[in-house]
């Protein structure tokens, strides 16, 4: 039987973990808004349901659920 290998590495700084996998593009940098654009307004307008999650400034997160009919 093969012996699980998993785990038996495990990333433990922010500086190792670049240097396996570099910095993130300058594209997934500019994906994370702080505000609903345009397009997220649009999209949101069209959705019965939708989880919006929010973070402060010091990284505290929360989700809500959101939705229902249209007009109601």
């Amino acid at each position: 039987m093969k012996e699980d290998v998993q785990f038996q590495h495990t990333i433990e700084t922010e500086e190792e973990l670049r240097s396996i996998i570099g910095f993130p593009s300058e594209l997934v940098n500019n994906k994370a808004i702080t505000y609903l654009d345009h397009n997220c307004i649009e999209f949101i307008s069209k959705s019965p349901f939708l989880v919006m999650s929010t973070a402060d400034k010091d990284g505290f997160c929360d989700v809500s659920p959101r939705g229902d009919q249209v007009g109601s």
